[in-house]
């Protein structure tokens, strides 16, 4: 998305709420540099709340001056220079701190049982780097907690499979017994196998041309989903989805956003946007349901 294209865009209130608790997510697990470019995204946007566009562009100077590597990640640097991963920042950071503390990893450990859900995830993907498998038995512990969120599940099976885990996990989610491949775990955004990561796209080639904002937020949105829903019987029916079967999961999705930042939206007129016809309504009606639940039980928005 270029520059010119991004400075057009406008930021409602209920957008601006969703990027305010990224970035606190961001910043609370110490991801400086996507903080950043989020940031300079956000500055970028049109909004009516001065005061909040305020706070961004000193919050973003203050970053580029504390974390000027961080504010290099993922640029490109000269022709004879490599650049700064964000992931090797972040390792470097873990390793320091584990080195002055010998009982950091137990208190990373301690704090899947007491810490927040974004004290879980921050706790356990600084276990990943610290590349200690001691750590597998009682993360394959955690996992079993009938209690646990389905965030924190997904992140124990990445931790798990960048320790070099493998074999079946057997836990409870979402009202299932799921199975699962720990070697098999995506361990990103952009390692969900095809067609999944295609709703997102298609959400992006419909909205990209009267309203950009929606396609930021709907590929947010489907990556947590997929997160959320990661080894139940909705995922893996997922795989099977032809294209209009990426029509409805993709109107759905868009519909769901819509609702989401702005409080509302026609559902019928994105329906036939996207070609979903009389017989594909079950289908997705379906999917909204899911996709509603899931802004329920995440953020307790009602779409």
């Amino acid at each position: 998305m270029d520059g010119k294209a991004r400075g057009e865009l406008i930021l409602f209130p209920k957008t601006i709420d969703y990027y305010q608790i990224e970035l606190t997510k961001l910043l609370e697990k110490e991801a400086y540099g996507e903080a950043i470019r989020t940031l300079e995204f956000l500055v970028s946007c049109r909004t009516d709340d001065g005061r909040t566009n305020e706070e961004w562009s000193t919050l973003l100077e203050w970053l580029r001056s504390e974390f000027p590597d961080a504010a290099r990640a993922g640029e490109d640097g000269d022709d004879d220079e490599e650049p700064i991963a964000e992931s090797d920042l972040l390792r470097s950071r873990v390793s320091q701190k584990a080195a002055r503390d010998k009982q950091y990893a137990k208190r990373l450990l301690e704090s899947l049982s007491r810490g927040s859900l974004e004290a879980q995830l921050h706790a356990l993907e600084q276990l990943a780097l610290l590349d200690d498998e001691s750590a597998a038995g009682q993360l394959l512990k955690k996992l079993s907690d009938p209690q646990v969120h389905p965030f924190v599940a997904f992140k124990l099976l990445q931790t798990l499979a960048k320790l070099g885990v493998e074999g079946e996990a057997t836990f409870g989610k979402l009202g299932e017994i799921v199975t699962v491949d720990i070697e098999r775990t995506p361990v990103g955004p952009d390692r969900f196998p095809e067609p999944l990561p295609f709703v997102a796209d298609r959400v992006r080639e419909m909205a990209d041309t009267d309203d950009p904002t929606i396609s930021v937020f709907a590929k947010q949105t489907w990556e947590e989903f997929l997160v959320y829903a990661y080894g139940t019987t909705l995922y893996n029916g997922m795989h099977e989805m032809d294209e209009q079967g990426l029509d409805v999961w993709a109107s759905a999705l868009h519909t769901a956003v819509a609702h989401a930042m702005y409080g509302g939206g026609s559902a019928e007129e994105l329906q036939d946007r996207y070609g979903i016809t009389e017989s594909l309504l079950p289908a997705w009606e379906g999917a909204y349901a899911s996709l509603a639940k899931f802004f329920r039980d995440v953020s307790g928005v009602r779409v």
